[in-house]
């Protein structure tokens, strides 16, 4: 009885051993880190090559043995960091064979409550009030910050802005980004309101999708603004019957 206590002792110290200093049935790869090239730089070409060798064959569950004392040194700490990959690996492939007992991983959803169709019987839920409720609230107070943001303090600018932007998203342009519309408002505070305003609205009587300056006249220096002149419509009118008048006379003769 003794003996067949002491060989099972001795069975499961050498199970526990190889276990301790085996690798992973089936893992082809291993990690050396950045942090361990302090341990690499200090040893001779000769001393390094020893010690790769050394890590290959211990991931290669060959059991060796140091040949030197400089060896067994540096592969301590690339020993330990072996091991707490091995740990890792092995919790990973534990949980994919509960997740492949499973059936793999869950299907993404393909509908929701939004796209999910209409049916005839639609199923009866006890919270279908609160959830409409609260869908109800969420929805009018988003409407409600968009509506009531703030671009410029100037009311008349804001809002055509605002009008803008809407025009923008009417034609399904690329919605403008926080940093976009933050650039906007600094290149339009070295603008006066009037310039801005002005500009504003030119892009949105074009149904344009940028900000375009609005283009002033230049004059020389000294050179007096020259102001188009309209004439008024009864001139218009008059002139147009002149004209009519002097070629029914000319028509005749």
């Amino acid at each position: 009885m003794l003996r067949l206590a002491w060989s099972g002792a001795l069975s499961m110290l050498a199970l526990f051993y190889l276990y301790q200093h085996k690798m992973a049935n089936g893992k082809k790869s291993f990690i050396l880190y950045c942090d361990q090239r302090g341990v690499w730089d200090k040893l001779s070409n000769e001393q390094a090559g020893a010690l790769i060798k050394h890590i290959f064959s211990y991931v290669n569950d060959e059991n060796p043995e140091a040949g030197d004392f400089i060896t067994e040194i540096a592969f301590e700490p690339i020993k330990q960091s072996l091991k707490r990959d091995l740990k890792k690996y092995e919790k990973y492939i534990a949980k994919q064979k509960v997740n492949g007992a499973k059936g793999g991983r869950p299907k993404k959803a393909t509908t929701t409550q939004l796209t999910q169709p209409f049916i005839s019987e639609p199923k009866k839920a006890d919270n279908v009030n609160v959830n409409a409720n609260v869908n109800a609230n969420v929805n009018v107070k988003e409407t409600t910050k968009k509506s009531e943001r703030v671009y410029f303090k100037n009311q008349k600018l804001n809002d055509i802005f605002k009008k803008w932007l809407k025009m923008r998203h009417e034609l399904k342009a690329r919605p403008l980004a926080a940093t976009s519309i933050e650039q906007l408002q600094m290149k339009m505070n070295y603008n006066s309101q009037e310039d801005n305003i002005a500009m504003v609205e030119q892009s949105l009587q074009n149904s344009w999708l940028k900000l375009v300056p609005v283009e002033k006249k230049q004059y020389k220096k000294g050179e007096p603004e020259k102001v188009k002149y309209t004439p008024p419509p009864e001139m218009v009118r008059s002139m147009q019957n002149l004209a009519t008048n002097i070629g029914n006379t000319q028509s005749k003769k």
